[in-house]
């Protein structure tokens, strides 16, 4: 991430980072675990990954499933 003021602003207002700063500056690359120690906390994160679920799959039928984020999943912030 770049700038002291960007990462201040992630970490305070997500909703201004979908609107303004992700036109420019996308998170895509950045796994929810490089945010610890950046701009936000463990806990934080924690709390985060909790609202967040990621489709997976397939399971063994060849169905897609939803599960609970794990550190390495990739920050999806596209404001939908």
């Amino acid at each position: 991430m770049g700038s002291e003021d960007e990462r201040i602003g992630v970490a305070a207002n997500p909703t201004v980072y979908r609107e303004v700063c992700s036109a420019c500056h996308s998170l895509d690359r950045i796994a929810w675990r490089n945010l610890v120690g950046v701009s936000h906390t463990v806990d934080e994160v924690k709390a985060m990954a909790e609202e967040v679920e990621y489709e997976d799959g397939p399971n063994d039928q060849g169905e897609m499933f939803q599960r609970p984020l794990v550190g390495s999943d990739h920050v999806e912030m596209d404001g939908s």
